[in-house]
């Protein structure tokens, strides 16, 4: 696969961030890939997504590592990722992440409904800044003036209907973090957590297979109405 090829008939722009779309008509569902800290302008699993491209796919990334939040606490991502909202519906969409768009997935599926699947997302900020290593607590240090803690956000939010899939390791970082996100799971947020034995701060989609296929059920659990 020529990915340089690939992004060059793909890649489009809106509001200065680039981007690449690629739609399958068949499979009307979109996984979202959120490149992660320190990517760049690269985009997060570009040749093993596209290898299968099971449904459409969307690349976005964050550069300047905000963790999809910028100067205007994710506006300008929310518009951007709104456009394909209106176009797939958000019970179709999965916003993919690890770690710093871990972060970035969990918000911005707060905020548009959507579903995700993320790898040792950071959800609070002191338990980051206090656990993480001092390349990740610069970064957190320029994005504090714009964070919102998740657990603060779903405790502050009445309606919460999503559906989240979240594999976490035990490094010191992460088991911190993900304690907070349990304590604070609704009836609504359907999340389910799978612990991997590992004390590295890992990425756990290694097997691309493993998106397609939880992004699949997520859908599917979304059609899913039970009524008395």
């Amino acid at each position: 696969m020529d990915l340089d090829y690939l992004v060059k008939r793909h890649e489009r722009e809106f509001e200065n961030k680039k981007y690449v779309y690629i739609a399958n008509e068949v499979n009307r569902t979109l996984i979202v890939a959120m490149s992660t800290h320190n990517f760049g302008e690269n985009y997060y699993m570009l040749r093993g997504l596209c290898e299968s491209c099971e449904c459409s796919l969307l690349f976005i990334t964050d550069p300047i590592n905000s963790y999809y939040l910028e100067e205007d606490q994710g506006a300008s991502y929310q518009r951007l990722l709104q456009k394909f909202v209106k176009k797939y519906g958000c019970e179709n969409i999965t916003l993919f992440g690890s770690s710093m768009s871990g972060y970035g997935a969990l918000f911005h599926s707060l905020e548009l409904n959507t579903n995700a699947i993320v790898s040792n997302p950071q959800i609070d900020f002191k338990s980051s800044f206090d656990n993480a290593w001092s390349d990740l607590q610069n970064t957190l240090r320029k994005v504090e003036k714009n964070w919102v803690n998740i657990n603060d956000k779903i405790t502050l939010m009445q309606n919460v209907n999503v559906q989240w899939f979240c594999a976490y390791g035990d490094n010191q970082l992460d088991a911190p973090n993900i304690k907070k996100l349990r304590e604070v799971v609704k009836p609504n947020l359907r999340v389910t957590f799978q612990n991997i034995k590992d004390d590295t701060h890992g990425f756990y989609f290694k097997n691309k297979d493993n998106v397609f296929l939880l992004h699949r059920l997520m859908v599917e659990m979304r059609r899913v109405k039970i009524s008395s």
